[in-house]
């Protein structure tokens, strides 16, 4: 069996080396000792997967749940606060990492709140 590296998976489904890492990190791809990749593997991967899965969502609907633009949805995954998978120039974003998110937020305005109670006392 001919394995694949994570460049030439990712040429294959037209995404970027950093999605394949992040869907190995993820565990939706698997990888061997060598951390090559079978191809049998890489066929389980397409669109169809992001698209009809409730646990990710595309660029744009996670920009209107967090009523954000899409460039800071893009900044926060740069910044690692958001998990997002690119496959054929369609980006999805996990939910699980918008709710991981959203508590942040919550705990930082809590923060905040109590802060403003001390400077009032």
């Amino acid at each position: 069996m001919n394995m694949m590296t994570k460049k030439e998976v990712a040429a294959q489904l037209y995404v970027t080396v950093e999605t394949v890492r992040d869907w190995i990190a993820a565990g939706k791809l698997p990888v061997n000792s060598q951390g090559l990749i079978a191809p049998q593997d890489v066929g389980r991967l397409d669109l169809s997967y992001f698209e009809d899965s409730p646990d990710w969502i595309p660029m744009k609907a996670a920009a209107k749940y967090l009523g954000v633009s899409r460039a800071t949805i893009f900044n926060y995954t740069c910044a690692n606060k958001l998990t997002r998978a690119t496959l054929r120039g369609r980006t999805f974003i996990s939910l699980a990492s918008i709710k991981e998110l959203l508590a942040t937020r919550s705990q930082e305005v809590q923060t905040r709140i109590d802060n403003l109670h001390f400077m009032e006392a």
